[in-house]
This record gives C-alpha cells, structure tokens and sequence, in this order.
C-alpha cells in the first residue's frame, strides 16, 4: 500500500467544461462553467459561475453570461483553504479571457476525440497556466439518432420520438424495433437492406426524421398544428424550432420516402371527405380487419424451417402499410378535418367551442372503448358468483384459461365471452407496440386483475348506462348546434354543420382501427419468435425464450440456422437497456442532439396552476391517483387518474375515473379519445405531471381553460 502526495494548484480560476451542452443535449456546443478562485464553491453550489458557450461548428464564442460572484475559496498560508469576499470591481469581472476559453476548448476536443463520447472535464488556471485535472464521460447525455448526418453539417434534420407518438416512452426491445421497421419498409427492399432510412433508433426508442416535411413552406404552416394533435408540446415545439432555426432545415433524401408514404393516405382521405358516404365507415374497417386478422391466422399455422418463418415475418408485415396506408387511416381523416371545421366555424359563428366539445365524446364504435364497455360484462357476470370470483382471483394465471374452460354450463355464458373477449382482444397489453410484451393472450393477468377491480368498485350495468347517458348527450348537443346556427344564421350554414357532425360522428371511432390491426401483426410474429426461441433454448443458444427479443431481426435470420451461441449478445443488450432505461427520450430532437422544448403559451392561469391542454371539456375536483404502471393500479370511483400517457392497456381504469392527467397526448392520443367517449374532463402535455401530483391530493382538473390545481 503507498500513500499519494500531490502538489495543491492555488488556482486564481476552476471549474467544469462539457464538451456537449448538458441542458439541451447539443453536441456542437461547449459549456464552460467558471469561478474565480478553487472549484469548492462552484461544487457546494455557493458562487454563481460565469457561462461560456463555444459553437464547434461555427469555431466562434457564442454566448457569455457574467455572474455576479460574491466570494471565492482560495488557498490560506498554511496548507489549508479558506472562504474569501470578492470587492465590487471583482465579482462581475470575466473570470476567462478569450484566449483562455479558445485553450480550454481546444483541450476539451482533444480529449473528446480521444475518448470518443462527450466529456465532463473539470481544469483550473494558476499564473496563466491551463490544467487539466479530470475527465469523465458525460452519462446523462441522450444519445444521437442512428441516422444523423455529420455534426459538420450546416442544415438541421430533424427527429421526433416515435415512441411519444404510440404512448409508450420506455426503450423498445432490439426487436421490438426491427418489428416496427418491418412495417415501414418499401417493398422493394432485401431483407438485409430494410431498414428504413427515415426511422432512426436512439436510447432503445424510435424516431422518424421530419426534414422533408419541414424543409417546405407547406410543411411548416401545418405539420406542427398535425403534430399537436398527438402531442400538444410536441406542436409548440416545432413551431418554436421552425421560428429560431428553421433557416438551418433544408430537405433530404432520409425523410422522402416517410412522405411518400404519407401524401397517398392525405389525398385519399381528402376523397373521403369530399366524395364518399361515411355512413359505414366503421362496418367497413371492421370488416377489413376481421378479414385481415382470419387470413394472418391461417398463414402463420404454415409448417417450415426457422428461416422460412422469418422470410413470411419479412414479406408479410409489409402488407400492414398498405392495408392501414391505403383502406384504414384513409377513413378517419374526414373526422379529423371535420372536428377542425367544427371548431373553426364554432368560434367565428357562436365565438364559442362548447358544442364541438361536447359532441366530441360518446363517440360509438371505437374499439378501445368498446373493450371496456365488454370487461365491464364480465364484471357484471362474475359479480354474484363466487365461483367465478374464486377463478378470477387464483393467482396462478397460467392456468386460467384451462379453468375457464372447464366451467360447467352453469357459466356458459362467462366462458363465451371470456373467450370471445380473449380471442379479439388477446392481443393487447400495457406498451403494446413493443414485440417483446407479453400479450394478455400470452399472460392474462392483467385481464383478470382488471376484471375483478370492476367487480368490487362498480355495480351492475353502470358501465353501460354511464356511457349511454354520454351519447345521449352528446347527440342532444349536436342536435341544438345545428339548431342554434339555424336559428342565427339559416338553413345553408345549419346543413353544413349538420355535414360536419355526421361526418365527425361516422370517421372519428376509427381513430385506433389501424393499430388494433398492426397489434395482431405482431401477436402472430411474437409466436413465430417464441417458437423459434424455444428451440434456441433446447439447443443451449439461448437461457431464456424472451431473450430472443434483445436479439435483431437480421442477426436472427443470418445465424438462426447455425450453431453460433446468441447469449453473450443478449447479455451485452441487456446491460445496455439497464442504461437507456434510465434516460428520458426527448420527444423532439435534432441532429445535433438538441431537445427542443417550448414551453406552454397558455397565460391565464390562476397563481400555481399547472398549464397543458384541455383535450375533454369539464371541471372537476377529486383525489389524484398517479399511475406509472397498470398492471395491477386500482382507480376508486370518482378518483383523479394521473399517468404519463395510456394506450389500450390502460382503458379499464377509465371506467372509474373522475377525470384524466397526463404529460403526453393531444387531440387524438388514446387517453384523450377514451377519456372524450366516457365524459370525463381531461388536460394532457402537462410536463412531469406523476412527479408534481402525489397520489391523495386534491386537485381540480379545469378542462375548459387547460390546466389543473393542487388545492391541498
């Protein structure tokens, strides 16, 4: 053992250089912290320090901030430090002159380079002398999306966050995202040159570079005001990246095939907003996805080798594309331009938004709806029943469809509709779009669990009749716009909203017909990787069946039918997700690894008011109840549900729930339209809503005006 003696460095000035903005992520700017003096104060927080800010790419200072600093620790005489008080000419002095930050620059990129990753570099300056006492990587860092361009780069592309889109924020299994990328690639690729060139992996999510959207002028007035209605801040966002650097967004050749794909499904809805009966719009999309779901089944019983399974993998799931591009998500987009002609006319004829408000909820035939409404028949069958209670609440759930099945005819009629409900909706659960969830029809659990918190907190047929006194109002309302615009205005502007509402009534339940089908895609995949994975496992290649989902889809099929052992990949994927699941994804990025955040435009708000976007009109005051997981969360009657986001996993906590928060989702985000068909008030884009909002306050959720207040 030997015991270290160093020379202490009387430094006149210290303190920290990030060779990448550690607040928003940019790779191309250098943050100098600064203090007179030892770096002790800047590190107990006691001495404010100059900021410097050094573009790389531009070679230039781009910023200075000068802090008032009112004192500084400094060596004393006798070996030790001490606090000392800066004089009034001292404390607003530059700490670093021009050629000393240009110094400390150029050995922060020595030292980046060397590395290679960004650094957290702490130095200190004595007699004019640079020194350079630690570095470290900088782990907080978001990573760079996979396809951005060089950092030399003058022109911006621009990314947003996939996973925000589908409500879903933790990292995406390796194929999990290879699955979603199947989806999206053109049908002219090989199977080892898919990937798509728009979709980028990032931190174990997805995101879909938008330059060629915004790189014209068409994009820029609407793609943000298209955006909002999945994500509100994402929207304000955009529009505050398009005001300050939308010089920099040229077109590339990355995103065009995204809008290629996208201008079809535009042109085509526009037809069916203008041309078609929208009538039977959702008999239709239900009969699309039910011949669709019949021909996947009987596709994926085909018998062949392991590779042959991943070739039918790879042709098949490209069909989804078209089949939603071109027959589904067609059939919703006169709703969607409906709701906003709505709501434009509402306001220029009534300079009002209650009735589209009001007629926007109740919407009949949305699948997700539509799911709860049948876990809520279940309730009601297996209420007085103690024998179907006792099933239900067996924690060994592996074996509940066994048991089910064995019920005697006495309760026919609960394991019919059990069944049914598995067999349409088997496929679902909480973070869904990820391959390597398991499915309800894989684990149901989270079915049964649901089941009976419905049991013992609602009573028979309140599901049902709750949600037809909401239609019934709602239809009520649409009949007293078209009255009230007749009676003002006349016949001609009555018939056009009478159009609207139709149309908006007839389009808007198929808000999640497409992902209802592309949930089915990846059910049957997710069996032909099971079945690939269980014999990976009898061969000694894989410790696990579920490991296969941190393999990638190429890297299966090149070594699926050898006898190279996949483990040591999946233990190394493993150790790095226990990382990305750390990280919170940027919605909205560039690709200089900029998060861009604008915050929330909304003014009036009362003091301490929480603001974000009222997407369910209403007001209502209850106890929060923040949820982060809903596997096994409870909501009591009348309760508050704070998340931050939902999807289908999510719906039966709805039926109890007084209202609705959450940090993610827009006009048509799955929270939104669920909370919008049961009548509830809900406010989304409220930024770290689970963390400021404790499960038992009170709160009052203001959805008329967009933000919520804790009262206690």
């Amino acid at each position: 053992m030997s015991v270290v003696i160093q020379q202490m460095i009387a430094a006149d000035s210290s303190g920290i250089i990030f060779t990448a903005d550690p607040i928003s992520g940019n790779r191309n700017i250098i943050s100098i912290d600064a203090g007179f003096g030892l770096g002790d104060a800047l590190v107990r927080g006691t001495v404010s320090p100059d900021i410097y800010k050094y573009n790389k790419r531009l070679h230039k200072i781009v910023s200075q901030h000068i802090a008032v600093k009112m004192n500084a620790v400094v060596c004393d005489h006798h070996g030790g430090i001490m606090d000392t008080d800066l004089d009034a000419n001292q404390s607003t002095m530059h700490v670093l002159s021009d050629e000393h930050i240009h110094k400390l620059v150029s050995y922060a990129l020595k030292l980046e380079n060397y590395y290679g990753a960004p650094q957290d570099i702490e130095w200190c300056i004595d007699s004019g002398e640079i020194y350079i006492l630690q570095t470290r990587s900088i782990t907080s860092l978001f990573p760079l999306p996979s396809k951005s361009p060089s950092l030399e780069d003058p022109h911006l592309n621009v990314f947003i966050s996939l996973n925000h889109i589908q409500m879903m924020t933790a990292p995406i299994s390796p194929l999990g995202q290879d699955s979603l990328k199947l989806f999206f690639r053109t049908s002219n690729t090989s199977i080892e040159n898919y990937d798509p060139p728009f979709l980028s992996s990032a931190g174990g999510r997805l995101y879909i570079d938008v330059t060629s959207f915004l790189s014209t002028k068409l994009g820029r007035k609407f793609f943000p005001s298209m955006t909002s209605n999945m994500d509100i801040n994402l929207g304000h966002s955009l529009e505050y990246l398009i005001k300050t650097q939308g010089h920099r967004i040229k077109g590339n050749i990355k995103s065009k095939p995204f809008l290629k794909i996208a201008s079809p499904v535009i042109s085509k809805g526009l037809k069916n907003f203008f041309f078609e009966d929208t009538s039977t719009m959702v008999e239709q999309a239900n009969l699309l996805i039910e011949q669709k779901i019949a021909e996947l089944e009987q596709l994926y019983l085909l018998k062949c080798s392991h590779k042959e399974k991943l070739e039918y993998i790879f042709n098949n799931n490209n069909s989804f594309l078209d089949y939603a591009f071109t027959q589904l998500i067609p059939k919703i987009i006169p709703g969607i331009i409906a709701m906003k002609k709505l709501a434009k006319l509402e306001k220029k004829l009534l300079d009002s938004q209650t009735y589209t408000n009001e007629i926007s909820k109740g919407l009949e035939g949305n699948v997700t709806t539509l799911l709860g409404l049948w876990m809520g028949d279940l309730a009601d069958m297996a209420r007085s029943k103690p024998i179907l209670i006792n099933l239900l609440t067996n924690p060994n759930y592996a074996t509940l469809f066994d048991r089910v099945n064995k019920l005697n005819d006495n309760y026919k009629d609960f394991k019919d509709s059990f069944n049914n409900f598995i067999t349409k909706y088997g496929a679902r659960a909480a973070g869904e779009i990820d391959i390597a969830t398991k499915r309800w029809a894989d684990d149901p659990e989270t079915v049964a669990k649901s089941i009976m918190d419905l049991v013992e907190t609602s009573k028979n047929g309140d599901h049902r009749k709750n949600f037809d006194i909401v239609v019934r109002h709602a239809k009520a309302m649409e009949k007293a716009f078209i009255e009230v615009v007749r009676m003002k205005y006349g016949d001609r502007k009555a018939n056009k909203i009478a159009k609207l509402t139709k149309k908006f009534r007839d389009c808007m339940p198929l808000r999640e017909h497409h992902k209802f089908l592309m949930i089915h895609y990846l059910k049957y995949s997710r069996r032909i990787y099971m079945q690939i994975a269980q014999d990976l496992v009898n061969s000694g290649r894989l410790d696990d069946p579920e490991d296969i989902f941190y393999i990638g889809f190429l890297e299966l099929y090149n070594l699926v039918d050898t006898t190279q052992p996949f483990q040591n990949l999946v233990n190394r994927r493993k150790e790095k997700y226990q990382h990305f699941e750390k990280l919170k994804p940027p919605v909205l990025m560039t690709s200089e690894g900029e998060i861009i955040t604008a915050k929330n435009l909304n003014n009036n708000l009362p003091p301490n008011a929480l603001p974000g976007m009222a997407v369910s009109s209403g007001i209502i005051e209850g106890i929060a109840h923040v949820v982060l997981d809903p596997v096994g969360a409870k909501i009591q009657p009348g309760e508050i549900l704070i998340a931050p986001y939902t999807d289908p996993g999510w719906t039966t906590l709805f039926i109890n729930a007084s209202g609705l928060v959450m940090e993610i989702g827009g006009l048509l985000t799955h929270g939104t339209v669920v909370a919008r068909e049961y009548g509830i008030p809900a406010v989304v884009g409220i930024h770290d809503a689970t963390t400021l909002i404790k499960t038992g306050q009170l709160i009052r959720v203001n959805a008329n005006e967009g933000y919520v207040e804790i009262l206690d």
